[in-house]
């Protein structure tokens, strides 16, 4: 009986310096490191059989990674999406299953990319999953930095928003899914079906998931276990170092 291989996973960080919210963001330092190594040596230690790879948009991104040991690829800067720029690798790179860990997103636990892992392999109607965590907090929801996902029972992503969504006044506020920087990909849909996609949705919230849902594909949302930050402000770094102290994520 012929043994089936196991799937090949590759985990990689699109990474592109000239961020709008925060500049250069990427290369900004805490304990010695950028904040990209950070992420970087967060998605190599996943998974040991996992190979992890960052998917750069300019020459001082890729020194930045070779200079501290890592593998990275140069993409084009013509690139729209974070996606984009993964599934632009994934080519290069082989690969079953890509994770797309985006490289702000400094606290990521193993475990849940795990379960984002398990989600797609257990709904074989899904072309992609992500992750959320539950947030109390009103003053997030109202702020447009923070990405609001809401699910149907089934916890298929509906619609992701930076608007308050689903509407709900102080009052009434029991908490919203607050999404989480990280998608897997199976490799299919990815190299053939992504890149040919186009969405209104996307280009109106800047936000390259809706590419699937304006397009009718399913992106399954599986709950993280903890909530983690995602550097998109100044305040978001300072935060992260108050978090991590002596520690780099």
């Amino acid at each position: 009986m012929e043994t089936k291989s196991p799937e090949r996973v590759k985990v990689i960080l699109p990474a592109r310096l000239a961020s709008t919210r925060l500049p250069r963001k990427l290369l900004l330092r805490h304990n010695g490191k950028s904040l990209l190594q950070i992420v970087y040596e967060k998605a190599a230690s996943l998974e040991p059989l996992w190979e992890t790879w960052a998917a750069v948009d300019s020459e001082e991104l890729l020194q930045e990674v070779e200079g501290f040991g890592g593998r990275a690829l140069l993409t084009p800067e013509s690139l729209d999406s974070g996606s984009a720029r993964v599934s632009w690798a994934a080519v290069r790179l082989g690969g079953d299953i890509l994770v797309n860990l985006q490289a702000d997103e400094p606290m990521i636990l193993a475990q849940d990319v795990a379960r984002a892992l398990s989600a797609l392999r257990e709904n074989p109607s899904a072309s992609a999953s992500t992750l959320a965590f539950h947030n109390n907090d009103y003053s997030d929801f109202l702020s447009p930095n923070n990405v609001k996902v809401v699910v149907d029972s089934s916890g298929r992503g509906c619609y992701f928003s930076r608007s308050p969504i689903p509407y709900q006044t102080r009052e009434s506020f029991q908490g919203f899914l607050h999404h989480v920087g990280v998608y897997v990909y199976r490799r299919e849909f990815l190299l053939k079906t992504f890149p040919s996609l186009r969405s209104s949705w996307e280009r109106g919230e800047r936000l390259e998931q809706l590419r699937l849902l304006e397009n009718g594909y399913t992106l399954v949302v599986e709950t993280a276990s903890r909530p983690t930050l995602g550097i998109d402000t100044a305040e978001d770094w300072e935060k992260f170092k108050a978090l991590s102290g002596g520690e780099n994520g």
